[in-house]
């Protein structure tokens, strides 16, 4: 659970309670070093004997093999986590005890320990496993072509991890695939993007409801609902390994490609997207190298642009929809700004990229997204559902009934307009509430879905009746931001 193992800097069975008033720091005596390896050991055999034993067997039994492993594993960790969880702090992945020391909850000198632990009991799990095999039942699978060969290397590879042709997504949809003369594969970048998020998802999850702030009671159910979840999610394309302690079993006593392809759910999450992130990151802080880039007379963007276009790449290559790469990228970047500047970078990019963003990536973005063939004004205006009902009500019935409302509402009740603002101003932005584009095309598609001449003439209506209302209101409103200038300037003493 990594709230309870040992804080850096204290000396070893000691740690810093965090759950205590800030003024009062209590030494806990925690476990001796050795005791929380054995505990790791155990929580490690236990997991990986529940995902590993299942995995291999299920599929054999008609089952639901992904639900299975996900419930077997999710259960397995919530029980492990709850039996020696306040021993060891419940790590039983190598993955989670490096997010741990990242986050200050485990000492780094206790990492490498605790990563050997942890291959040991999964190894132990393996062992166990190997040594209950029924010989005669691999011969069998094969004459039923459940394996590709009688070995018990065959019956562990069904459950290793892996990409391209050895993910299981291939398995499931390659035969149909080539049947419609089409190739069905996992790239190694889809793969390690999953695996990432996923491994990167569960060790938030585990920091998070161990935090010292956090008071949930339940956090070994939480960690363990939050494994299984994951499993269901990354299995049809990894075969889900978040745990590379796991991988490193099925791949062991695999062999084959099974061992070639282990590094991957080791080495690789921390080297790929996840590094140019945090190289991103690490820019956007302004200090060291970013600090002498921001010196120079070399625009920033020669440097961040390609940066951030790799990481964009790598999420689109993935299959991953790209816009993760943009909002990913966006929650690293600085917001407050440093000495000197008179704007933080996320501020300026806003800016900069505002004008290109509304004023043409929405509108195309809308115009695709809406489906609308153009084939001249005519169709619309001779067509009352496009003209009469939808350009004249987004056009005149949004001005009428937001300025009359509020006109209204002046000379019914206690509300009165502000002082500095005219009527001409709010008539102005009601005129700018007929710009519609999601709710308005969805009711539209409500609307008319089963009149698809009428449903295309209603969505350009839409979208004709937004640049009608844009530039409608765009003058009147440059009109009054010319006499509020002229005004300010009348007033300002310099």
């Amino acid at each position: 659970m990594s709230q309870d193992t040992t804080a850096p800097g204290a000396p070893e069975g000691i740690a810093d309670d965090a759950r205590h008033a800030p003024a009062e720091t209590v030494a806990v005596v925690q476990p001796g070093l050795l005791a929380r390896l054995g505990a790791e050991v155990f929580g490690t055999f236990f997991l990986v004997l529940a995902i590993v034993g299942v995995a291999m067997w299920v599929r054999f039994f008609n089952g639901n093999l992904v639900l299975a492993v996900a419930l077997a594993g999710g259960l397995a960790l919530l029980a492990a986590v709850a039996a020696v969880g306040h021993v060891s702090g419940g790590h039983f992945n190598p993955a989670v005890t490096l997010g741990a020391a990242i986050g200050g909850r485990t000492a780094w000198r206790d990492v490498l320990p605790y990563w050997i632990a942890q291959l040991v009991g999964a190894l132990l799990a393996g062992l166990v496993l190997l040594a209950t095999i029924p010989r005669a039942t691999l011969d069998v699978l094969q004459q039923n072509q459940l394996l590709d060969e009688a070995t018990t290397g065959a019956l562990f590879r069904a459950t290793a991890n892996g990409f391209d042709e050895h993910s299981p997504i291939v398995g499931t949809f390659g035969g149909a695939a080539q049947q419609l003369g089409l190739e069905v594969t996992l790239p190694l970048v889809a793969a390690l993007l999953i695996e990432v998020i996923a491994t990167a998802l569960f060790v938030g999850v585990i920091l998070g409801v161990t935090d010292s702030r956090s008071r949930s009671t339940v956090a070994p159910v939480a960690i363990g609902l939050a494994l299984g979840v994951l499993i269901l999610v990354a299995a049809p394309f990894t075969n889900a390994s978040l745990n590379p302690a796991r991988s490193t079993v099925s791949a062991v006593f695999g062999g084959d490609w099974a061992l070639s392809q282990l590094w991957v759910f080791w080495v690789a999450p921390l080297l790929g997207a996840a590094a140019l992130l945090a190289l991103f990151g690490y820019l956007q802080r302004g200090r060291g190298p970013a600090a002498l880039l921001n010196a120079s007379a070399l625009p920033n963007w020669v440097v961040y642009l390609p940066l951030a276009c790799a990481v964009w790449a790598l999420v689109h290559a993935s299959g991953v929809h790209a816009t993760i790469a943009g909002v990913a990228l966006g929650l690293l970047m600085r917001t407050v700004p440093l000495a000197g500047e008179a704007q933080s970078p996320s501020h300026r990019v806003e800016h900069l990229l505002s004008p290109c963003s509304s004023g043409l990536v929405l509108p195309v973005f809308a115009l695709m997204s809406a489906g609308v063939v153009f084939t001249g004004f005519a169709p619309l205006f001779s067509d009352t559902a496009a003209m009469g009902g939808i350009m004249v009500g987004l056009v005149l019935g949004k001005t009428v009934g937001i300025a009359g409302g509020s006109w209204v509402a002046t000379k019914l009740t206690s509300a009165e307009l502000n002082p500095s603002l005219s009527w001409i101003d709010l008539t102005g932005m009601a005129a700018l509430a007929g710009v519609g584009f999601t709710v308005s095309l969805l009711i539209t598609e409500l609307s008319f879905s089963g009149q698809p001449e009428v449903l295309a003439h209603a969505k350009a209506g839409v979208l004709l009746a937004s640049l009608i209302a844009t530039l409608l209101a765009a003058a009147v409103l440059s009109v009054r931001n010319a006499r509020y200038r002229s005004l300010k300037a009348a007033s300002d003493p310099g």
